[in-house]
């Protein structure tokens, strides 16, 4: 599982890099550093063009969206290899004890987690009951989602931390996760790792099932 972060606070620092990574409220604008521009134009490869589906693809409100989701991830130094994931868009009952007065609040995230080592369909016939065991697992490492435009974003909480965008192409759930800060992230299945620049793309999805 993924190292916590322990640095300044989280939550600031995604909503100052927000603004200092230009997103101005666009996908397009997540596209950065400028090199990666470049590269969506001339890209070919699956990585590049789930890129260009994000960006060119519409927002989602939750409520469409809710439940839980396989597809397949691809990681900028392997753009044709697929990768298992699973995606849960869910909300989460915080209960408070203090009776009928102050009822219990609720929180609504989004959560992606895959499984090393095993097949790229390996969420694909997973059923929905299954998938939330695993999805409230890994919950205490995103965000709450946050509004960036009417897109959905959620922050993973790392030792890199990084957010992630959720938007429409076609028929497909399409989600970028992008470097807030520099570093290094280290993907599901390698021994090595990514260098990462704040505001790089590091990992491409897409979803095409809706488990039940």
């Amino acid at each position: 599982m993924m190292s916590r972060f322990t640095g300044p606070n989280l939550k600031g620092l995604f909503l100052t890099s927000l603004l200092a990574l230009g997103w101005s409220f666009s996908a397009q604008a997540q596209i950065d550093p400028p090199h990666q521009r470049s590269e969506l134009a001339n890209s070919t490869d699956i990585f590049g063009t789930l890129m260009s589906w994000y960006v060119s693809g519409t927002p989602i409100a939750y409520e469409q969206a809710s439940g839980y989701f396989t597809g397949r991830c691809y990681y900028v130094n392997q753009r044709n290899q697929p990768h298992n994931t699973l995606l849960g868009i869910v909300q989460k009952r915080i209960p408070n004890n203090n009776g009928p007065a102050f009822p219990d609040t609720y929180i609504r995230k989004m959560v992606e987690v895959g499984v090393a080592g095993y097949h790229e369909s390996y969420f694909d016939n997973y059923p929905a009951s299954t998938a939330q065991w695993d999805i409230d697992r890994a919950e205490k490492y995103y965000s709450e989602i946050e509004d960036v435009g009417g897109t959905m974003v959620s922050l993973l909480n790392a030792s890199t931390p990084a957010s992630f965008g959720l938007r429409v192409s076609g028929q497909y759930y399409v989600t970028a996760f992008s470097a807030i800060q520099t570093g290094t992230y280290h993907p599901r299945g390698q021994t090595g790792g990514i260098p990462v620049m704040a505001g790089q793309i590091w990992m491409t999805c897409y979803y095409f099932k809706r488990l039940m």
